[in-house]
């Protein structure tokens, strides 16, 4: 009976064990333009995904201004536990318009349920095949909690 006891002991704690660490974690927050930032981690607690809401308004031309989000998936060009870095361009057409992307994330888990990092984009907008604006954002810090509504 003690030793059906202790097994039955043994394998609650092992089942509990794992079921912490099952589960992805989503970390949500905001960046220092009080816009959306997103961050997924598998089950080791290795960034996945991450997405920044941005708005920029500094364009060469008045009264322009690229407003989106841009997400990250994997592969990322540097990622474990503790880090997140990437580079990437894209393209947006909009009828007349086409817009090239670059854009980049660096990120740092600084607590088990804090991650902070900063973003940034360039734009150069096409109207029929020709240079229209070119834009700029140039870093935006975030950050995201785990558990954050």
């Amino acid at each position: 009976m003690r030793r059906a006891g202790l097994l039955f002991a043994v394998m609650l704690c092992l089942l509990g064990a794992s079921a912490a660490g099952a589960s992805a974690t989503i970390f949500k927050g905001k960046t220092s333009a009080g816009k959306r930032a997103l961050l997924k981690t598998d089950r080791e607690g290795v960034p996945t995904f991450a997405s920044i809401k941005w708005r920029t308004d500094n364009c060469n031309r008045r009264g322009v201004y690229l407003r989106t989000s841009t997400g990250f998936d994997e592969p990322f060009d540097r990622v474990n536990r503790s880090k997140l870095v990437d580079e990437g361009r894209y393209v947006l057409e909009d009828r007349a318009y086409r817009i090239k992307l670059r854009v980049s994330i660096r990120a740092e888990q600084r607590t088990p349920r804090l991650w902070k990092g900063s973003f940034g984009a360039r734009a150069t907008i096409l109207k029929h095949g020709a240079t229209y604006d070119h834009c700029a954002l140039r870093k935006v810090d975030w950050f995201v909690q785990a558990g954050r509504r």
